[in-house]
């Protein structure tokens, strides 16, 4: 099993993990690291391979993010202000689940079986 985690202003529960034994990934929140799995995640929505049952919360922060290009057309998600108290941390967390699944190179046609397998989450 991993963490994985935004490295802000996290390294207590960083080191609290290690030292426990489990093994922590930081997921870097910047557009060089974020735009394949939100490019990604874009898709598969598109396509109907992901999808969420009426969740208010996740439809609320959807609703808070715009996406952010660079000129060479890599994106991420962000909030519309940095001061907001509009929060998009759900969507942020399934954009940092989608990193780690390609990065497992583990990315199923259905995602559903593996999410509610026991070995997701804990």
């Amino acid at each position: 099993m991993e963490w994985d985690l935004d490295g802000a202003l996290a390294t207590q529960l960083e080191n609290t993990l290690q030292k426990q034994e489990y093994k922590v990934v930081e997921i870097r929140q910047n557009i060089m690291t974020l735009s394949e799995p939100t490019k990604t995640f874009r898709e598969m929505v598109i396509q109907g391979r992901l999808v969420h049952e009426e969740n208010p919360l996740l439809d609320w922060c959807v609703s808070n993010a715009y996406q952010y290009s660079d000129t060479n057309e890599n994106i991420r998600l962000s909030k519309k202000n940095k001061d907001d108290s509009q929060r998009i941390d759900l969507l942020s967390a399934s954009i940092n689940c989608m990193a780690r699944l390609i990065a497992f190179d583990e990315l199923p046609q259905d995602l559903t079986d593996m999410v509610l397998s026991e070995e997701f989450g804990f």
